[in-house]
Order: C-alpha cells, then structure tokens, then sequence
C-alpha cells in the first residue's frame, strides 16, 4: 500500500517534467546573438575528452589512450595547439 502511494508522486512528477516548454518561442539551441560570445580555443584531428580552464586562463586538454598510442595524454593549449603537459616524456605511456 505505501509504494502505491509513493508511486503517485513520483508518477505526477515524472509527468510534469514531460510537459511542454511554457515559451516555445525560446530556442534550444544558442542563437546568432548568443554564440557571438564563443570563441574557437584550439583545433585538433584527435578527439579530446576533456577540457579545463585554469585561474590563469591556462586551457588544456584531455587526450583518450587508445591501446598502441603513445601520444600525448595531457596537453597544454599555446596558440590554438595542443603541447605535452608538463613534458613529452611525463606523457609517454608505460604499462
């Protein structure tokens, strides 16, 4: 009896976060006007899975280890492009 009751709040709930936006005039994309704001950081042909952003504006980036890979892991972005962090042989992979 107390989960069917526990079941009915949680089922209205549920319910109500499928409604429909309250303004379907609000895109749910970023408009022309809010993407003016962006600003391209760098560029790279390898799949980054991680970005951050130090207190000093530093960026760097996150690298995946692909098995057979030994390229960088941690990489420092310096004008647009991605250099090892803090070194090449600190990124080298050893098993």
């Amino acid at each position: 009896m107390l989960r069917s009751l526990l079941l009915l709040p949680v089922a209205g709930l549920l319910l109500a976060a499928c409604a429909k936006d309250p303004d379907p005039g609000t895109p749910d994309v970023p408009t022309s006007e809010s993407a003016k704001n962006l600003v391209s950081a760098g560029v790279s042909d390898t799949i980054w899975n991680g970005v951050a952003v130090a207190d000093n504006d530093r960026v760097f980036v996150l690298f995946p280890h692909n098995e057979g890979n030994p390229g960088t892991r941690i990489g420092e972005l310096l004008s647009g492009k991605a250099v090892a962090y803090p070194n090449r042989p600190w990124n080298a992979w050893k098993k």
